[in-house]
């Protein structure tokens, strides 16, 4: 008789591990440590405000560095960190670290959020349970995307804190303590991730859950490197796990296509994406009918590069005003301020293209006569970001 079951046998796997604990436990130097033993290239995507950049280049004890790329959104939509993730598989890498998670519930864009701006828009005070029925399906696309991801995935969640009165048993003084609580996120999230871990306020990690049962129940004081080697030998014994199948790989970049689509639309893109739009696009770029329904498994990548580096067109702009906006330019002429937006462009689009100084100087040398960006005019600014692509009008008329 046959059966649906078959002998269980382990196989290789990625890392998902949440850090929790109250601000200042030491949430992203622990997942930055760790990363870095399970070994690079590392992507971190921030949204505590810069915290991690703050640790580049800071070297351990043994010698190690913390090299790694960061992403620092504008908003924490479940959408977002989706996206996030997708690049990062795309890219390469080998640790994600989210920085956090919790801001993905409860901030600025976030499912908390969104249902409350979802239920003003329904009138009458309001209807939260109808706007979860379109929040919670993003929220398990998210937690989706980090479960499946291609790359190990190390996610950070604040705790809400409470302070306690403790009897220093060294001193016998009253001492209060910051402890963490319950996860901000939503309920049970925890569960999604092979470990969870609690940090406290002396950077004690302490396992909560782990499937790794050399872990099991243990504390670490200032972890890093001892708990990095013990998750690699759990992650790789066992067989190499299966390639996607073709569909299996066509569907996953068929969905990573439909978000970039979507971004665009968020962010204002013209005309707006529809699915004629789409369609007449891809049939006319790609030479094919059907639209979406047309592309190989060899074509949709190229429809992923074109659609992510229109995003990225479109938000240069809007960081180069955003820059801008924290300048004195504010307080300038016209003209002054226009130089200054221009300025910032065209540093934002050396910085895109990854060029360095010597790359900037010799473009300046043959295009500006080697006067230096800061001191150059604005006809040669204007010059200059024609030149680049970047265009006079998108100064003058702010993000496009």
């Amino acid at each position: 008789m046959s059966s649906v079951f078959k002998k269980a046998t382990r196989q290789q796997a990625r890392l998902r591990m949440a850090l929790m604990g109250p601000s200042g436990a030491g949430k992203t130097f622990t997942a930055l440590k760790i990363a870095t033993y399970l070994g690079g290239p590392i992507a971190v995507f921030d949204t505590e405000r810069g915290s991690a950049s703050k640790y580049a280049g800071e070297a351990m004890p043994d010698g190690a560095r913390f090299e790694f790329d960061v992403m620092e959104p504008e908003d924490f939509s479940p959408e977002t960190y989706v996206r996030a993730i997708h690049a990062a598989e795309a890219a390469g890498y080998n640790v994600l670290i989210i920085d956090s998670l919790s801001h993905a519930w409860m901030g600025k864009g976030g499912a908390l959020d969104m249902v409350d701006s979802a239920a003003k828009r329904g009138g009458s005070g309001g209807n939260s349970f109808s706007a979860w029925r379109d929040v919670t399906p993003k929220h398990n696309a998210m937690v989706d995307s980090i479960v499946g991801a291609r790359l190990h995935v190390i996610a950070t969640m604040r705790t809400k804190m409470e302070h306690v009165q403790e009897k220093d048993e060294r001193t016998g003084r009253t001492v209060i303590r910051k402890i963490g609580l319950q996860a901000v996120q939503r309920d049970g999230l925890e569960y999604e991730f092979d470990l969870v871990a609690d940090l406290d306020q002396e950077h004690n990690m302490v396992i909560s859950k782990t499937r790794c049962s050399a872990l099991s129940g243990k504390v670490f004081p200032n972890a890093g490197a001892e708990v990095a080697a013990t998750l690699s030998a759990w992650l790789t014994d066992g067989a190499a796990p299966p390639p996607p199948t073709p569909e299996q790989e066509r569907a996953r970049l068929v969905t990573q296509a439909g978000q970039l689509f979507r971004a665009l639309n968020e962010e204002g893109y013209q005309p707006k994406w529809t699915k004629t739009t789409i369609d007449t696009y891809i049939n006319e770029k790609f030479i094919v009918a059907n639209g979406m329904d047309g592309l190989t498994g060899e074509t949709l990548p190229q429809l992923i590069s074109d659609l992510t580096a229109k995003l990225k067109a479109l938000r240069v702009p809007q960081e180069a005003a955003k820059s801008a906006s924290d300048t004195p330019a504010a307080k300038l002429n016209e003209e002054e301020r226009e130089s200054t937006v221009l300025f910032h462009l065209i540093e934002l689009y050396f910085k895109e293209q990854g060029w360095d100084e010597n790359d900037q100087a010799r473009y300046l040398k043959q295009k500006n006569g080697g006067v230096a960006l800061k001191d150059s005019s604005l006809d040669a600014l204007i010059a200059l970001s024609d030149d680049l692509g970047i265009g006079k009008a998108t100064a003058k008329g702010g993000a496009r």
